[in-house]
């Protein structure tokens, strides 16, 4: 699976979330994973803030499950640059995010794997 593959898969998992892909490419005029990777987890956040991401509907609590699960599969199955921009611009973010507790319930095995990961590798 490579970015373009796994923004897909997350436009599929949470509808509302393509708003915030199709601003992303308009802003930078191609898909740059890392920075789109940052729109993604403020999209999440919305589900526990109530607040759109870039005019997107909040994910419901199922689709916010169906992108994580996406995610996790991205970690698992995901060419480099999709790991990389999953574990880099993701993982290392959602743990100082004030909302982690609440999202923390909906984390898949790769994730958790991978934060546990940057854990033991931190000094």
């Amino acid at each position: 699976m490579n970015p373009s593959e796994l923004f897909d898969q997350l436009v599929q998992a949470a509808p509302a979330f393509g708003v915030v892909r199709r601003e992303h490419m308009t802003d930078n005029g191609e898909l740059l994973s890392h920075v789109l990777m940052g729109d993604v987890l403020r999209f999440l956040e919305s589900h526990f803030s109530g607040k759109p991401c870039v005019g997107a509907e909040p994910p419901t609590a199922d689709q916010v499950r169906a992108a994580l699960q996406v995610l996790d599969r991205g970690l698992a199955e995901g060419d480099e640059d999709t790991d990389n921009a999953i574990s880099v611009s993701f993982v290392e973010s959602i743990e100082h995010t004030h909302f982690y507790l609440q999202l923390e319930p909906f984390l898949g095995p790769e994730i958790r794997k991978e934060i546990q990961r940057q854990k033991d590798w931190r000094p």
